[in-house]
């Protein structure tokens, strides 16, 4: 059977991913994450900083055969600089704590985003493509690929960055989810009588 942790368990894309695995029944599910769930689940859940390297190597070294990491976590920061050690130091901690305890490691999915070709700073070329040129860094995606490139090479892992343009979901507290975006655009309209932009789906046809 594959073990599954699953860093940022209850965020969106995390959130998901859990629910998903579990759904499989082929997985057995360990979530990551700063607080306790708030619901029932068949997954293993775990409170930790993941930027406390003793927390993370204690917590790892009693979980044993871990084959698969999914990182979605995230910690933001007051700018773009800003948030490249934190981020880069979690994910660090999670796979050398696991490349140390398992042996049985296989694969390493990092969860990145849009951001990565610079949505975050205006427009960018569509259909955006793996081998499109970086933009200017800072980037936090940029160092955390990096950093699995070199880690990877020569061991018996490999990895994967998934890079979805936009992300609907449910995560208590996360605004980060263009479900909410949409939904405050629409109570917005709607409050003040004017036309969505957004097109409505048309009815299916018979």
């Amino acid at each position: 059977m594959n073990k599954a942790l699953v860093a940022g368990a209850l965020g969106v894309s995390g959130r998901a991913l859990v629910n998903h695995l579990v759904f499989l029944q082929d997985w057995e599910v360990i979530g990551l994450s700063r607080r306790s769930p708030e619901f029932q689940s068949p997954a293993r859940y775990i409170a930790i900083d993941l930027l406390n390297q003793s927390d993370v190597d204690a917590c790892v070294s009693g979980l044993g055969g871990v084959t698969h990491i999914f990182y979605a976590a995230l910690q933001p920061g007051g700018n773009f600089f800003d948030e490249i050690p934190p981020n880069l130091a979690m994910l660090q901690h999670i796979v050398e704590a696991v490349e140390r305890t398992s042996p049985s490691f296989r694969k390493a999915i990092l969860i990145e985003g849009a951001k990565y070709y610079g949505a975050h700073l205006g427009p960018y070329k569509t259909p955006a493509r793996e081998d499109d040129p970086r933009h200017m860094p800072p980037n936090f995606y940029y160092d955390q690929e990096d950093y699995l490139k070199a880690r990877y090479a020569g061991k018996e892992w490999s990895w994967t960055a998934l890079r979805p343009s936009s992300i609907c979901g449910f995560a208590v507290g996360n605004p980060m989810n263009m479900a909410t975006v949409i939904a405050v655009y629409a109570s917005l309209c709607k409050e003040l009588g004017c036309r969505s932009a957004i097109p409505a789906r048309p009815p299916p046809t018979a």
